[in-house]
């Protein structure tokens, strides 16, 4: 019987717009440096390069676990709308069910435009929620899914501490495991939702993410070994944290791991860390090997960078 995994997050319409018309601006500051993409005022940007696609966590993810010969089921919201209906149509021809991918008519579908440089290798990301604000777990039964994994993603609007108190009610009826990438939203009110890392078995952050919940939690931690030693200690059993120079690292009690990233040309940054994620814990699901689900966690996100798109280039189940 195939695995099958249930993908909890956003699915969008998606433009990734490259160019290299632009300046890379970088700001010291006490404790560290911030980069700025800048344009002239009344500036003409042009592109040779226009690439229009659907992305988001679930509808990212989604492709790598199909890839891998996983059976996804994304659960997300769309508007009753052209875009909507291309994302149900995209989703199907691709083998993904859309059984709970709700339609709703009280907003457009989500999109967002993501400006890209492919010669600084940074982007950035304009994002219009729409429907997404709308979304609510109540308005999905998943009491007969037999699934053993949940992959939660960014959850956005009004009612995202709603959705994630009743997401991980249901992980503890049903005894599922946790993958958790979690978003801006939660990130920036994560003291809220440290009384749910003790049913969390994996919670992948990148290093800026890690900084904030250093800060937000007020934890002290210098480095990123005593964040996750910090973050362990509420009862999460493994920490990610992505981004790093060194490469992604690997937490787990007296375990340390440290992949290094590949050395490549990279076309554009967009559903990397959706890459990564999904494919570690592929690669985990069918080996539990956590030096090889790194491994292929990274190569899985080299693929797509190396692409355009945010899910184009995933890596299949022969390549493990």
């Amino acid at each position: 019987m195939k695995k099958k995994i249930l993908c909890i997050g956003s699915v969008l319409q998606e433009i990734i717009y490259n160019t290299d018309n632009a300046d890379v601006l970088t700001q010291y500051q006490s404790g560290g440096k911030n980069k700025y993409i800048a344009f002239n005022f009344g500036s003409k940007i042009s592109s040779n390069e226009v690439w229009r696609s659907f992305g988001g966590g679930a509808m990212n993810s989604s492709a790598t676990f199909k890839s891998m010969g996983i059976i996804p089921i994304p659960i997300s919201i769309v508007g009753d709308d052209l875009m909507g209906s291309a994302i149900q149509r995209y989703l199907s021809k691709s083998g993904i069910s859309t059984k709970y991918i709700k339609s709703n008519n009280t907003a457009s579908t989500a999109f967002s435009f993501i400006l890209n440089l492919p010669k600084a290798s940074e982007h950035i990301i304009l994002v219009s929620q729409g429907i997404l604000k709308d979304f609510k777990f109540s308005d999905y039964s998943l009491t007969r899914e037999k699934v053993e994994w949940i992959y939660l993603t960014s959850l956005r609007g009004q009612y995202s501490a709603y959705n994630i108190r009743l997401i991980f009610n249901l992980v503890r009826k049903k005894k599922f495991k946790v993958f958790w990438n979690p978003g801006q939203q939660q990130i920036e009110n994560f003291d809220i939702y440290t009384k749910y890392l003790g049913q969390v078995d994996m919670l992948s952050v990148n290093i800026d993410e890690a900084k904030d919940i250093n800060k937000k939690l007020k934890l002290g931690a210098y480095s990123a070994v005593k964040l996750a030693n910090k973050l362990l200690e509420y009862g999460c059993k493994h920490i990610l944290i992505t981004g790093d120079k060194k490469g992604v690292s690997y937490f787990s009690g007296q375990e340390k791991y440290i992949q290094a990233a590949k050395k490549i040309k990279v076309i554009n940054t967009t559903g990397a860390g959706d890459a990564f994620n999904a494919g570690f814990l592929s690669a985990y699901m069918y080996n539990e090997d956590i030096k090889a689900a790194l491994e292929f966690g990274v190569r899985n996100a080299s693929a797509v960078l190396q692409t355009m798109g945010a899910h184009e280039g995933v890596l299949k189940k022969k390549d493990l």
